[in-house]
Formats: C-alpha cells, sequence, structure tokens
C-alpha cells in the first residue's frame, strides 16, 4: 500500500495531514488551518492589485560583492523549533540572529532563507558574508569599511532597483564592524521600504526597530541515571556530533560502549555546534574516551577544521581570539578572571572575583551587560527571580587560558577563597534547618574554594569545611567532605571557626549513626567555646552535646546541658535559640515517654512566637504537631501542620518538615497514596535545595514512615519518586494545603490546554523577554501579549509570571 505524501501548508509550511483515499489527487493548495487560507486569500487579492506590466527588473548585485547564497554541503542537524520562531519573525524589517562563536548563525540563517524560498515567501535574496574579507588582512579590512561607508552611482542603482519590490538582504558576520554595518542597514531600511534584512552578528546592532533573535547552543542529551541510545539521540548535539563524526570516519557507530562518553562530549562543549563538528573531526584519531579527558584544555585538540571555512571558524582559538581581540582591556580582564567561575553567578560573586569594591558596582554592571551583548557571558533568571551569568564551558577554559598566560590565576583565586569564607561565616551562623540553603552553585563554589585553600594550608579551609559539612553530604561529596573536616581540624585557625567546624561534624556524625564520634566531637566544641565571647556558639555546642548524650541513653546529661543551653539563650534574649533549647529538652522528654511534660514544654513556647519569623514560628508549630502526634492527637497535628505550611509559603525550602508531618497524619487516616506521594515530595524538595536537615523531634516522627515506605510495593514507591520529581512546589503547596486530607494529587497544569502560539509566548517567558520584546517576537501587540498571558495563566490555574516561567521550563523543555 503507498503511503500518503507529505503535504505542506502553502502559507506558513507546516505539515498537513492527507486524510481519505490516497488514489485521490492532493489538491493544488491546502492549508494547515482557516487563518492561512485567508491570509493567503488577502495575498492573492494583492498580487493582482499590482500592474500586471510592472514587472521586476533584474536585481543588481549588493555592494558587498558576491549576491549568490552560499551552498552549505554538510547536513543540518536540529534546530526545528528556531526555524517556526524565525518564520514567525520573518515579517520584521530588520532581524539579527546573536548568539556565542560557533553557535550556527551562519548556518541557521542559510537554512531558514532557503526554506522560506521554497515556500515562496522570499523570492529575492542576496547575501554578503563580511567575514572574508575582513580576516584577510589590515588593507582588505579598510576596504570593507570604504565599501559600507559608499554611497556612490552603483549603490543608489542598487536601490532604486529593490525600492518598489519586496527582496531580502543577508549581511552574515555583520560584527566585524558594527558601527558602519548599522550606519548602513540604516540607511537601506529608509531608502529600500520593501527591503527585508537578515543580519548575522555576535553582538545586535542596536539600531530602532531592530529584531533581536538570540540563538542558545543546541540542546544536551539528558544526565538522568541509566539512558538508552534512544534517549541520548533526542538531543541535537548528540545527533550532529554522531552525524559528523560517522561522516568523517565511516568507521565510527554509536553504541552501548561510547554512547555516554558522546554525551559527555556535548556536555563538556556545552552543545556549541562549531566546537562539537571539530571534536567530531577528532574520531578516529582519538578514541572517544581519549578525547573527552583532553576536551578539559580544547585549545590544544580542537585545532582545525574544514579547509574551506573562514579563518575564525578554522579551530577553536580562532573563533574565540576573533571575539577577544574586539574587547577592550576592562573587558577582556572581567572576561579572563569570571572564567574561575564554573556555576552560575550573581552580580556579587562577579564583583568579588574581579577586585570591584560597592562603589564600583554600576561599572561591573556595564561590563557584564557589554560582555553579553557581545555573546561572551548568559544571562538567566533562577527559581528565586535573581539574575544568574555564566560562561559556555568551552568558553570559559579558553578564558582560563587567557587568565593563566596573564599571570593572574593564584590573584583571582584568593579573592574567590575570600568571598566563599564570608558566605560559608553567613550560612554556618543560621541555625540548621532554619533559614535558605546556600544556591547550589554556591555550595559548589565553597567545595572548589576549600579544596584550593587545603592544598596552601590556608586557615580559611576551617570554615569552608564547617559550610560543607553541613550541605556537602547533600550533594554527593560525602568522601571529600570527610576528607576535609579532618584535615582542617589539624590547622590552625580561629578558635570560633574551630567550634563551628566540630559542632557540625558533630551533627554529621550523630546522622550516620556514628554517636560516639558524635559526643566526643560536640564536647570538644563545648570545652573550646566555654572561653569565646560569642554565646551562641556556646549554647548551638551544648545542645549538640545533649543530642549526642540523648542518643546514647543518657538522658540525665542530655537535660542538663539543654537546661544549660536554654539559660544562655534567655540571658541573650535569642528567641530563636530558646525555640531550639526547648525543643531539645521536649525531645528528651518525650524519648523518656514523659509526653505530658514535652508538651507542655513546647506549649510554652507558643508565648515567644510573636518575635520569631515566619520559620522559627513554623518550626515551633512543626514541633507542636509532633508532640501531638506522639499523643495521638492526630486531628491537632494536622492543624499545626498546616499553620507552618501556611507561614511557609516563601520559604519553600523548609516546607519539607510539615510535608512529613501531614504524611504521618494521613498514614494514621489510612491514605497510603496521599502519604507516599507526600513522602516522597518532602524527599524530593529537600534533594533538590540541598537541604538534609531533620529536628530531633522530626526524626521520632518519621520512624513510622521508614516501616510504612518498607511496606510498599516497590513500583509504587518508584511511581510516586518520579512524580515528585515533576511537581513544582506551588503546585505541591497548594495539594498539601487542600481542604479534604483524602484528596488525591490532581494532575499538573498540561500543555495540551494551549494554543500554539500561546506555547511560544510561554516559551519567550521562560527565556526572560518583555511582552513587548515577545509583541516584536510574534509581530503582536504588547497589549495582545498582556491578554494572551492572562488566558494562558488561567488555562494553567497559575497566578503569576514567574510561576508561568517555571512552568515553562520544567514542562515545556
Amino acid at each position: 500500500m503507498n503511503s500518503l505524501p507529505s503535504v505542506y501548508c502553502v502559507t506558513c509550511g507546516r505539515r498537513v495531514a492527507v486524510r481519505g483515499d490516497t488514489r485521490r489527487a492532493v489538491p493544488q493548495r491546502l492549508y494547515c488551518s482557516d487563518a492561512c487560507r485567508q491570509r493567503a486569500y488577502r495575498q492573492r487579492v494583492a498580487r493582482r492589485r499590482t500592474t500586471p506590466t510592472a514587472s521586476a527588473p533584474a536585481l543588481p548585485d549588493s555592494p558587498w560583492g558576491s549576491a549568490a547564497i552560499p551552498r552549505q554541503l554538510g547536513k543540518f542537524v536540529g534546530r526545528d523549533r528556531e526555524l517556526r520562531l524565525l518564520a514567525n519573525l520573518s515579517a520584521n524589517t530588520l532581524l539579527t540572529i546573536t548568539g556565542p562563536p560557533g553557535v550556527g548563525k551562519s548556518r541557521l540563517a542559510h537554512h531558514h532563507v532557503r526554506r522560506m524560498r521554497e515556500l515562496q515567501r522570499l523570492t529575492r535574496v542576496r547575501w554578503a558574508d563580511l567575514a572574508p574579507a575582513a580576516l584577510a588582512g589590515d588593507g582588505q579590512s579598510h576596504s570593507i569599511t570604504e565599501t559600507l561607508r559608499s554611497m556612490g552611482d552603483g549603490h543608489a542603482v542598487w536601490c532604486d532597483a529593490n525600492r518598489e519590490h519586496p527582496s531580502t538582504l543577508v549581511v552574515d558576520n555583520a560584527d566585524v564592524d558594527l558601527d558602519e554595518c548599522a550606519k548602513l542597514v540604516m540607511h537601506l531600511v529608509s531608502a529600500c521600504p520593501q527591503m527585508k534584512i537578515l543580519i548575522t552578528s555576535r553582538e545586535p546592532l542596536r539600531v530602532p526597530g531592530e529584531v533581536v533573535f538570540g540563538l542558545n547552543p543546541l540542546p544536551l542529551p539528558p544526565a538522568t541515571e541509566h539512558p538508552t541510545i534512544r534517549d541520548l539521540l533526542q538531543s541535537d548535539a548528540m545527533q550532529l556530533f554522531v552525524e559528523r563524526a560517522s561522516t568523517g570516519n565511516p568507521g565510527f557507530t554509536l553504541s552501548e560502549h561510547n554512547a555516554h562518553a558522546v554525551a559527555e562530549v556535548c556536555r563538556e562543549l556545552d552543545g556549541v555546534p562549531l566546537f562539537l563538528e571539530l571534536a567530531a573531526s577528532r574520531v578516529g584519531i582519538l578514541s572517544i574516551t581519549e578525547l573527552l579527558s583532553r576536551l578539559r584544555q580544547p585549545v590544544t585538540v580542537l585545532t582545525s577544521g574544514s579547509r574551506t571555512a573562514s579563518v575564525r571558524h578554522s579551530s577553536f582559538r580562532a573563533a574565540l581570539d576573533a571575539s577577544y581581540d574586539l574587547l577592550d582591556d576592562q573587558e577582556r580582564a572581567v572576561f579572563r578572571q569570571l572564567s574561575v567561575l564554573s556555576e552560575p553567578f550573581g552580580l556579587g560573586l562577579a564583583m568579588a572575583v574581579c577586585g570591584f569594591d560597592e562603589r564600583g558596582e554600576a561599572n561591573m554592571i556595564e561590563l557584564l551587560a557589554r560582555l553579553q551583548a557581545k555573546s561572551l557571558l548568559i544571562a538567566s533568571t533562577n527559581a528565586f527571580e535573581q539574575t544568574e551569568f555564566r560562561q559556555l564551558t568551552p568558553i570559559r577554559h579558553y578564558g582560563s587560558d587567557r587568565l593563566d598566560a596573564a599571570g593572574e590565576t593564584d590573584e583571582v583565586w584568593d579573592r574567590l577563597a575570600t568571598w566563599t569564607t564570608a558566605a560559608a561565616r553567613q550560612v554556618l551562623d543560621l541555625r540548621p534547618g532554619f533559614g535558605p540553603p546556600p544556591s547550589p552553585s554556591i555550595q559548589h563554589y565553597i567545595a572548589r574554594t576549600a579544596e584550593w585553600a587545603m592544598r596552601r594550608d590556608d586557615q580559611r579551609t576551617v570554615p569552608l569545611a564547617a559550610a560543607l559539612v553541613r550541605y556537602g553530604t547533600a550533594l554527593g561529596q560525602s568522601a571529600l567532605v570527610q576528607h576535609l573536616s579532618h584535615r582542617a581540624l589539624l590547622l590552625s585557625c580561629d578558635d570560633t571557626d574551630r567550634v563551628r567546624l566540630l559542632t557540625e561534624m558533630a551533627a554529621m556524625q550523630q546522622a550516620t549513626g556514628n554517636v560516639t564520634g558524635a559526643e566526643s566531637l560536640s564536647r570538644q566544641a563545648v570545652l573550646i567555646s566555654r572561653r569565646l565571647p560569642d554565646r551562641r556558639l556556646h549554647r548551638r555546642a551544648l545542645v549538640a552535646l545533649a543530642a549526642s548524650e540523648r542518643a546514647l541513653g543518657h538522658l540525665a546529661d542530655a537535660q542538663a546541658n539543654a537546661r544549660q543551653a536554654l539559660q544562655l539563650a534567655q540571658s541573650g534574649e535569642d528567641p530563636e535559640g530558646v525555640a531550639e533549647c526547648v525543643e531539645s529538652l521536649a525531645t528528651t522528654a518525650a524519648v523518656a515517654g514523659r509526653l505530658t511534660e514535652a508538651a507542655r514544654l513546647v506549649v510554652d513556647l507558643t508565648r515567644v512566637l510573636r518575635s520569631l519569623d515566619g520559620a522559627a514560628a513554623a518550626g515551633v508549630q512543626c514541633a507542636l504537631g509532633e508532640i501531638a502526634l506522639l499523643q495521638g492527637d492526630v486531628h491537632r497535628a494536622e492543624q499545626h501542620a498546616l499553620d507552618a505550611a501556611r507561614g511557609l509559603r516563601d520559604a519553600p525550602e523548609l516546607f519539607g518538615r510539615p510535608l512529613v508531618l501531614l504524611a504521618v497524619v494521613a498514614l494514621r487516616r489510612g491514605d497510603r497514596r496521599r502519604t507516599l506521594y507526600l513522602l516522597q515530595n518532602a524527599h524530593a524538595l529537600r534533594n533538590r535545595l540541598g537541604h538534609h536537615h531533620t529536628s530531633p523531634l522530626e526524626s521520632l516522627v518519621e520512624t513510622e514512615l521508614r516501616g510504612f515506605v518498607s511496606s510498599c510495593d516497590p513500583g509504587e514507591v518508584a511511581q510516586a519518586r518520579s512524580a515528585a520529581d515533576s511537581t513544582s512546589t506551588d503546585f505541591l503547596q497548594t495539594y498539601a494545603l487542600s481542604s479534604s486530607p483524602m484528596d488525591q494529587p490532581v494532575s499538573e497544569p498540561s500543555a495540551d490546554s494551549l494554543t500554539r502560539r500561546q506555547l511560544v509566548i510561554a516559551m519567550l517567558v521562560a527565556e526572560g523577554f518583555t511582552n513587548r520584546q515577545i509583541a516584536n517576537r510574534i509581530g503582536a501587540s504588547p497589549r495582545t501579549v498582556a491578554a494572551e498571558l492572562a488566558r494562558i495563566r488561567s488555562a494553567l490555574h497559575l497566578r503569576s509570571r514567574a510561576q508561568l516561567a517555571g512552568w515553562a521550563q520544567a514542562i515545556l523543555r
């Protein structure tokens, strides 16, 4: 049986499904929707209104010489989404494709133009590539400038030919002379109303009416635990590498043995097409594993590309030298120094490593903006609505080489260590489990600078190791934490930092079951902290000692130390310290079976609730709920858990404790599905935020849940864990606070309820675009975009733009 022919909409180019008998002839014109049918009708009417005899004259060459569209021999891989967005933007007069070196701007522009010509949406196209002449030598570069400035008769004739007839001019690699190119483009826009101009550049022209299309690297393969080859090949970066490697080396095949190494190569090169192609050309000379091990220094490996490629695309160094050479001295210094930051970073950290103080903030913002405009820095918004920056991995390696060559490496690392040490001390001043943990990127920098400081026997290793003890285990760095913390104890340092480290190590030892070791470490912390002026440190050391003694069964000693800590907190007017000490006393009483005494102790805390912030107050509510559960009062436990959850709407990192409490409530009521869902979400939330601290009372309550999980079907647990990994915090809070405890979790908002245009708007919101920028992208007004956003939020039951951006990032991608 013959397969149905491939038929495409004659207006927008979208594929149209042909139904019915295949023997019937396909209609001459097919449309994907009534909107496209109406658009085609209006276009036909407009063509009839033009004078039939007014045929377009032959278009002379552009002032840049060659007007032919260059032919690309290699297979074009991926970029379906980008091509669709470009097609939607093709009606704009001036469209600029920007992106970092090697990201594929020229290739995308070429494919877009050819595709539009095939669809007869572009007819008269001229292509001007400024890169070859610009890089041929100083004299030739000067001739380009003179040509762009030229407004002679030849140029006038060329403009006249385009004045009354639709045409498209593509200017490739415009960044070689942005100022002159911008002037000429503005002249052409005013002189030729029917002309559309498509620019490719590493930096926008920054002229009125310019629509900027930022091109990102190719999507990377999934970083899941055991992906199949089919899963990996869903990534455009993976497809491109495999296609180029097999073309250059026919003996190469993707197999179970090398698939994961290929995926790591794609991630190491951050999905940049040029660098993937350069790496693929080395397959056959180097194995995939050997290639991966050498990509830490890509300058030495990615050295030769296509013979016919332009000079700036001939190697890794040439591609980045072209951008680096266009920077001024201050931009070069900041670009080099930011290369020590391998994770997303904020403005404060950027200022620290580049040596800027508060007075230089405005200058730093300007430099970051200029590097971002030149596509050497990527800006994004994190889950907390904060702007973060990062360099692509290959660009960062190039910057690191430049940093070494400038002799600035140790100086910049020293600045980074100073900043992370201050951040670590700030974290350690917070009570564990109260207050947001440092972001994963800050935790990463703490770990890296701790290693750097340890190699130099720097005393800053001690506070860095203490912070790493608190959060590093959650990041899967247990071996590093153990090594650094024990080495740090051998260094000479300030007693304050030593007490912090001993207290954190004691908590870690107790959490891992080494109660004797925890008791020894906490006792050392108590002895040293007695002579320190900071009473909070002594109080925390006493609480840690009480916890280890309670675990050893020494309940009288635990109660005595907790009472001594409580006296210190009360004398220092420290309400949070009072709450911590009372909870320690209540836990000891509960372990001893004195539940009435434990309840009375925690109820006394309600007198200090008004002086506590939201997190500490929620902690007291959870403690009240946990005592109520131990007494068998499920209803009262639920009310306290719900009160705590309501108080933590703005602190999702602390939401795990009330979730565990609600899970036990659901278990006591026989709702096993809700129990499993809440418990797995509590664990997933703590994993995502690197927050694994549990209070003493919570540990008593959670014992009941461990037996429940072990009795569940493993498939059911895996399903609940998978659902929890994709559940947003907002949705989880709404479900946990649902009025009926027996409600089952409803499904997440689905993309199926949105139109194609609404999906595009949601993706652009996720990328940080304003309403006006989105309007320019889709060819609508800002008012229309605002109305569409209101419909999208209503359809998805989302309250804010930030929630929509989070949903789009999690669901659409």
